[in-house]
Protein backbone atom coordinates (compact mmCIF):
# COMPACT_ATOMS: atom_id res chain seq x y z
CA UNK A 1 0.00 0.00 0.00
CA UNK A 2 1.24 3.31 -0.93
CA UNK A 3 1.79 5.78 1.58
CA UNK A 4 -0.42 8.35 0.11
CA UNK A 5 -3.17 5.87 0.52
CA UNK A 6 -4.90 7.90 3.17
CA UNK A 7 -6.36 4.02 4.63
CA UNK A 8 -2.69 3.11 5.67
CA UNK A 9 -3.23 5.29 8.61
CA UNK A 10 -6.60 3.19 9.90
CA UNK A 11 -5.03 0.71 12.05
CA UNK A 12 -2.31 2.58 13.84
CA UNK A 13 -3.39 6.26 14.11
CA UNK A 14 -2.23 7.72 17.50
CA UNK A 15 -3.96 11.09 17.59
CA UNK A 16 -2.03 11.90 21.46
CA UNK A 17 1.86 11.43 19.75
CA UNK A 18 3.40 14.04 18.25
CA UNK A 19 6.88 14.15 16.21
CA UNK A 20 9.63 16.51 16.69
CA UNK A 21 12.12 17.39 14.54
CA UNK A 22 14.55 18.31 17.60
CA UNK A 23 18.21 19.37 18.01
CA UNK A 24 17.93 20.93 21.51
CA UNK A 25 17.92 24.62 20.91
CA UNK A 26 16.19 27.25 22.48
CA UNK A 27 13.62 26.72 19.24
CA UNK A 28 12.66 22.83 19.60
CA UNK A 29 13.45 22.93 23.14
CA UNK A 30 10.69 25.67 24.01
CA UNK A 31 8.77 23.39 21.61
CA UNK A 32 8.75 20.45 22.72
CA UNK A 33 7.59 21.59 26.44
CA UNK A 34 4.82 22.89 24.93
CA UNK A 35 3.96 19.58 23.16
CA UNK A 36 4.67 18.00 26.21
CA UNK A 37 2.04 20.14 27.75
CA UNK A 38 -0.36 18.49 25.45
CA UNK A 39 0.36 15.17 23.96
CA UNK A 40 1.14 12.13 25.60
CA UNK A 41 4.16 11.21 23.99
CA UNK A 42 6.35 13.98 22.03
CA UNK A 43 9.33 11.51 19.40
CA UNK A 44 12.12 13.74 19.53
CA UNK A 45 13.87 13.23 16.25
CA UNK A 46 17.41 14.08 16.04
CA UNK A 47 19.29 13.45 12.52
CA UNK A 48 22.64 13.36 11.13
CA UNK A 49 23.19 13.42 7.70
CA UNK A 50 26.97 12.75 7.59
CA UNK A 51 28.25 15.59 6.38
CA UNK A 52 29.49 17.95 8.87
CA UNK A 53 27.01 17.13 11.71
CA UNK A 54 28.94 17.27 15.15
CA UNK A 55 28.46 17.01 19.00
CA UNK A 56 25.47 14.92 18.63
CA UNK A 57 25.48 14.13 22.30
CA UNK A 58 24.14 17.50 23.14
CA UNK A 59 20.92 16.53 21.69
CA UNK A 60 20.87 13.43 23.90
CA UNK A 61 21.85 15.91 27.08
CA UNK A 62 19.44 18.00 26.02
CA UNK A 63 16.91 15.14 26.43
CA UNK A 64 17.78 13.88 29.34
CA UNK A 65 17.25 17.53 31.12
CA UNK A 66 13.72 17.73 29.66
CA UNK A 67 12.99 13.42 30.54
CA UNK A 68 13.96 14.95 34.30
CA UNK A 69 11.14 17.36 34.01
CA UNK A 70 8.28 15.55 32.01
CA UNK A 71 8.80 11.77 32.85
CA UNK A 72 7.52 9.58 30.41
CA UNK A 73 6.77 12.30 27.58
CA UNK A 74 9.50 12.17 25.45
CA UNK A 75 11.40 9.57 22.93
CA UNK A 76 14.32 10.30 21.61
CA UNK A 77 15.74 8.99 18.54
CA UNK A 78 18.54 9.72 16.17
CA UNK A 79 18.44 8.82 12.82
CA UNK A 80 20.95 8.73 9.84
CA UNK A 81 19.75 10.50 6.67
CA UNK A 82 23.20 10.20 4.95
CA UNK A 83 21.63 8.23 2.01
CA UNK A 84 18.50 9.83 1.98
CA UNK A 85 20.28 13.23 1.86
CA UNK A 86 22.75 12.18 -0.70
CA UNK A 87 19.76 11.49 -2.99
CA UNK A 88 18.42 14.91 -2.65
CA UNK A 89 21.29 16.60 -2.31
CA UNK A 90 25.06 15.91 -2.66
CA UNK A 91 23.66 13.87 -6.13
CA UNK A 92 22.71 16.69 -7.69
CA UNK A 93 25.14 19.31 -5.91
CA UNK A 94 26.97 20.85 -8.78
CA UNK A 95 23.98 20.94 -11.44
CA UNK A 96 21.92 22.55 -8.92
CA UNK A 97 25.03 24.91 -7.75
CA UNK A 98 25.75 26.10 -11.29
CA UNK A 99 21.42 26.95 -11.86
CA UNK A 100 21.12 28.51 -8.46
CA UNK A 101 24.42 30.01 -7.94
CA UNK A 102 23.67 29.54 -3.98
CA UNK A 103 24.57 27.82 -0.87
CA UNK A 104 20.73 27.34 0.01
CA UNK A 105 20.62 24.32 -2.27
CA UNK A 106 22.76 22.50 0.95
CA UNK A 107 20.72 23.69 3.83
CA UNK A 108 17.08 23.32 2.29
CA UNK A 109 17.93 20.09 0.49
CA UNK A 110 18.76 18.59 4.03
CA UNK A 111 15.97 19.61 5.73
CA UNK A 112 14.03 18.04 2.76
CA UNK A 113 15.83 14.98 3.72
CA UNK A 114 15.09 15.45 7.34
CA UNK A 115 11.35 15.83 6.80
CA UNK A 116 11.00 12.84 4.17
CA UNK A 117 12.48 10.33 6.88
CA UNK A 118 9.69 12.16 9.19
CA UNK A 119 7.32 11.05 7.16
CA UNK A 120 8.58 7.84 7.38
CA UNK A 121 9.26 7.47 11.22
CA UNK A 122 5.15 8.89 11.30
CA UNK A 123 3.92 6.11 9.03
CA UNK A 124 5.58 3.27 10.97
CA UNK A 125 4.85 4.40 13.92
CA UNK A 126 1.21 6.08 13.31
CA UNK A 127 1.64 9.50 14.23
CA UNK A 128 -0.42 12.07 12.42
CA UNK A 129 1.02 15.06 13.81
CA UNK A 130 4.47 16.33 13.40
CA UNK A 131 6.30 19.78 14.57
CA UNK A 132 9.65 21.64 14.56
CA UNK A 133 10.98 24.61 16.21
CA UNK A 134 10.74 26.92 13.13
CA UNK A 135 10.80 30.57 14.49
CA UNK A 136 10.00 33.91 12.78
CA UNK A 137 13.17 35.40 14.51
CA UNK A 138 15.11 33.44 12.41
CA UNK A 139 13.11 33.46 9.14
CA UNK A 140 16.77 35.01 7.14
CA UNK A 141 17.46 31.25 7.36
CA UNK A 142 15.86 29.61 3.99
CA UNK A 143 14.21 26.64 5.72
CA UNK A 144 12.65 29.11 8.53
CA UNK A 145 11.12 31.41 5.95
CA UNK A 146 7.23 31.43 6.04
CA UNK A 147 7.00 29.99 1.95
CA UNK A 148 9.50 27.06 2.91
CA UNK A 149 7.35 26.18 5.56
CA UNK A 150 4.12 26.54 3.29
CA UNK A 151 5.73 24.14 0.60
CA UNK A 152 6.68 21.77 3.63
CA UNK A 153 3.36 21.66 4.90
CA UNK A 154 2.11 20.82 1.76
CA UNK A 155 4.08 18.15 1.85
CA UNK A 156 3.06 16.65 4.70
CA UNK A 157 -0.37 17.41 3.80
CA UNK A 158 -0.35 15.03 0.75
CA UNK A 159 0.44 11.88 3.33
CA UNK A 160 -2.26 13.08 5.34
CA UNK A 161 0.33 14.37 8.25
CA UNK A 162 -0.02 17.72 9.84
CA UNK A 163 2.96 19.81 10.12
CA UNK A 164 3.00 22.39 13.17
CA UNK A 165 4.86 25.26 13.90
CA UNK A 166 3.18 26.18 16.93
CA UNK A 167 6.05 29.08 18.36
CA UNK A 168 6.50 30.66 15.02
CA UNK A 169 5.48 33.74 16.05
CA UNK A 170 6.58 33.72 19.81
CA UNK A 171 10.15 35.71 20.12
CA UNK A 172 12.94 33.92 21.43
CA UNK A 173 12.89 35.86 24.90
CA UNK A 174 9.95 33.83 25.59
CA UNK A 175 10.83 30.99 24.42
CA UNK A 176 13.66 31.49 26.56
CA UNK A 177 11.31 32.43 29.43
CA UNK A 178 9.59 28.78 28.42
CA UNK A 179 12.72 27.03 28.77
CA UNK A 180 13.78 28.40 32.26
CA UNK A 181 10.79 27.93 33.64
CA UNK A 182 11.69 24.23 33.63
CA UNK A 183 15.38 25.40 35.30
CA UNK A 184 16.49 24.29 31.94
CA UNK A 185 19.88 25.77 30.74
CA UNK A 186 19.45 28.13 27.73
CA UNK A 187 23.17 27.91 26.72
CA UNK A 188 25.98 30.71 26.44
CA UNK A 189 24.53 34.06 25.27
CA UNK A 190 26.29 35.53 22.19
CA UNK A 191 25.07 38.47 20.27
CA UNK A 192 21.32 36.89 19.84
CA UNK A 193 22.48 32.82 19.58
CA UNK A 194 22.41 30.55 22.36
CA UNK A 195 24.94 28.34 21.91
CA UNK A 196 26.96 25.29 23.65
CA UNK A 197 23.13 23.23 23.59
CA UNK A 198 22.87 21.85 20.63
CA UNK A 199 24.72 19.55 17.77
CA UNK A 200 26.65 21.73 15.28
CA UNK A 201 26.69 21.81 11.01
CA UNK A 202 30.15 23.10 9.41
CA UNK A 203 28.55 23.69 6.27
CA UNK A 204 25.40 25.40 7.85
CA UNK A 205 27.37 27.88 9.75
CA UNK A 206 29.62 28.82 6.91
CA UNK A 207 26.85 29.71 4.64
CA UNK A 208 24.51 31.84 7.19
CA UNK A 209 28.35 33.43 8.67
CA UNK A 210 28.07 36.54 6.73
CA UNK A 211 24.49 37.21 8.26
CA UNK A 212 26.08 36.51 11.89
CA UNK A 213 28.90 38.13 11.94
CA UNK A 214 28.22 41.15 9.69
CA UNK A 215 24.16 41.18 9.40
CA UNK A 216 24.81 40.62 5.54
CA UNK A 217 21.22 39.45 4.10
CA UNK A 218 21.42 36.44 2.08
CA UNK A 219 19.36 36.56 -1.16
CA UNK A 220 17.12 33.89 -1.11
CA UNK A 221 14.20 34.58 -3.79
CA UNK A 222 11.20 33.13 -3.27
CA UNK A 223 10.93 32.20 -7.19
CA UNK A 224 14.56 29.91 -6.28
CA UNK A 225 12.67 28.00 -3.96
CA UNK A 226 9.56 27.23 -5.26
CA UNK A 227 11.25 26.06 -8.08
CA UNK A 228 13.63 24.03 -6.17
CA UNK A 229 10.99 22.66 -4.44
CA UNK A 230 9.31 21.63 -7.61
CA UNK A 231 11.90 20.45 -9.11
CA UNK A 232 12.24 17.70 -6.40
CA UNK A 233 8.89 16.70 -6.21
CA UNK A 234 8.83 13.61 -7.88
CA UNK A 235 12.23 12.83 -6.42
CA UNK A 236 11.00 13.12 -2.78
CA UNK A 237 8.29 11.03 -3.86
CA UNK A 238 10.30 8.40 -5.06
CA UNK A 239 12.83 7.93 -2.07
CA UNK A 240 9.90 8.37 0.45
CA UNK A 241 8.50 5.34 -1.39
CA UNK A 242 11.47 3.49 -1.90
CA UNK A 243 13.05 4.24 2.02
CA UNK A 244 9.18 3.16 3.48
CA UNK A 245 9.17 -0.20 1.80
CA UNK A 246 12.99 -0.94 3.50
CA UNK A 247 11.66 0.45 6.53
CA UNK A 248 8.18 -1.45 6.53
CA UNK A 249 10.39 -4.93 5.78
CA UNK A 250 12.58 -4.87 8.66
CA UNK A 251 9.27 -4.08 10.90
CA UNK A 252 8.59 -6.85 13.67
CA UNK A 253 6.18 -6.78 16.55
CA UNK A 254 8.93 -6.05 19.02
CA UNK A 255 10.54 -3.82 17.13
CA UNK A 256 8.05 -0.97 15.21
CA UNK A 257 10.20 2.07 16.18
CA UNK A 258 11.60 3.32 12.72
Amino acid sequence: MSLLDKNYFMVRENYRDISLLFSGGIDSTATAIILAERHNSVHLLTYVNGYGHYYLRRSILRYEELSAKFPHSFRHIIIDIRSIFEEITIKHLIEDYKKYKSGFIWCLGCKISMHIRTIIYNFMNGIVEVADGSSRDTEEMIEQMPLTISLIRNLYREYHISFKTPLYEVNRREKERIIQKYKISTGIKVWNRNIGIQPRCIPGELYYLPYVLFGKQLLHREESIREFFKEKESLIKKVIEEVSKIYTKSISPKNNEC
